[in-house]
């Protein structure tokens, strides 16, 4: 084990050199955006919908907001950086539209704040897509409307904006390009692998304060869906936690309200890395969280969360990946590792059965099979699915 001390919280390893290595790149990484948050106001702004396009031949998402010259607006985007100290690239997730045919443009006479692109999947709903909110606690505006892209289908998460005090009938979804007098665009607070500011931290606490505590202690987050192309191996794992004590969740079948509130009174949270791990930014500041890295990285974003909330945490490597990945691709293999044994005898946990181990032995061999020649198989459909799309 390996100690990391400050003023505020603790951090503690169970970890190869190489893990630790990478952790103190990213503990001397400064995340932390200084200065006040801007906000950019245009007359006569075009909002356009976040749409498929064909470009380059590849799909791609166009969409966004153009001021009354018709030039792109920046500040509108959801940018998307690469790690600075991972070797991975990342791209914006979508681009302008302005060169789409839009020949019907609603013009409606009214001010809008522009909440940016909502995305459907979770973990970047709870950062990026609530980026802009912090805004909405620096001003006593009560009656201009909120203005949203995002992909076609249901937005699943809007229920975040309800607990943050926002009204969803003054919500609205752009589907069709909508000029408007006047379009507020608040900086984001939040930016993957980039940076963080306080202000995002002041929307999660505003979030946390409108639900109500709960009796919860020990919890384990843990998917119903036990294998998606990503994880294999957490059931073994899981059962551990669950001798020891912890409650098990299942996050996907717990209405948000509920689940933030059992986040906020938990006294220790455990999760493998990834968007179950994100969740730490709903605990209590000082609780303590266990982070069972799933692969050979530590996220950036993860590194960001942990140090707002000021938290204890435990990094452990709980993975065996015989095949190179990063943290956010997949797929994984969680994994009993000598380091994880030595946390749970550091910790006076009952260990792992030899039921356990078996598991953890089969997981294996199917991660491999998957990898090798299952993974490969369903990457292939899908791009036939997408070239049928073009």
């Amino acid at each position: 084990m390996k100690k990391y001390l400050n003023s505020k919280r603790s951090i503690k390893t169970y970890q190869s050199k190489l893990m630790n290595d990478s952790l103190e790149k990213e503990l001397e990484t400064n995340y932390k955006k200084k200065g006040s948050l801007r906000t950019f106001n245009y007359n006569n702004a075009l909002v356009c919908p976040l749409k498929k396009s064909s470009r380059n031949n590849s799909l791609t998402l166009l969409g966004g907001v153009y001021d009354s010259e018709g030039s792109f607006i920046s500040h509108s985007l959801t940018r998307r950086v690469s790690p600075p100290n991972i070797k991975m690239f990342f791209d914006d997730w979508f681009g302008s539209s302005l060169e789409e045919d839009y020949s019907n443009i609603n013009k409606l006479d009214k001010k809008v704040i522009f909440l940016g692109a909502l995305p459907k999947h979770y973990g970047h709903f709870i950062t990026e897509g609530i980026s802009r909110l912090w805004y909405l606690s620096q001003t006593n505006d009560q009656d201009t409307e909120f203005v949203y892209i995002s992909e076609d289908g249901p937005d699943r998460f809007l229920e975040i904006f309800e607990i943050f005090g926002i009204d969803l009938s003054r919500t609205h979804k752009i589907e069709e390009p909508t000029e408007f007098s006047e379009v507020v665009i608040p900086e984001a607070s939040i930016r993957l692998h980039d940076y963080y500011h306080d202000d995002y931290e002041v929307t999660i606490s505003s979030i946390l304060n409108s639900v109500p505590s709960s009796s919860a202690e020990k919890i384990y987050l843990s998917k119903k869906q036990r294998f998606n192309g990503r994880a294999l191996g957490e059931r073994s794992i899981e059962r551990v936690f669950k001798r020891n004590g912890f409650k098990i969740l299942y996050p996907e079948s717990i209405p948000l309200i509920n689940f933030f509130s059992i986040l906020k009174s938990a006294k220790v949270l455990a999760s493998s890395s990834g968007s179950s791990a994100h969740n730490a930014i709903f605990l209590d500041k000082s609780a303590q969280f266990i982070c069972l890295n799933r692969s050979r990285h530590h996220h950036p974003l993860q590194i960001m969360i942990d140090e707002m909330r000021e938290l204890n945490v435990v990094y452990i490597e709980a993975c065996m990946n015989i095949f190179r990945g990063d943290f956010s691709g997949g797929p994984y293999n969680l994994f009993p590792t000598r380091y994880l044994a030595s946390f749970f005898a550091d910790s006076n946990f009952k260990s792992f059965s030899i039921f356990d181990l078996v598991h953890s032995f089969f997981s294996t061999v199917f991660y491999i099979f998957y990898t090798i020649f299952l993974g490969k198989f369903v990457n292939y459909l899908l791009k036939i699915k997408n070239s049928i799309l073009k």
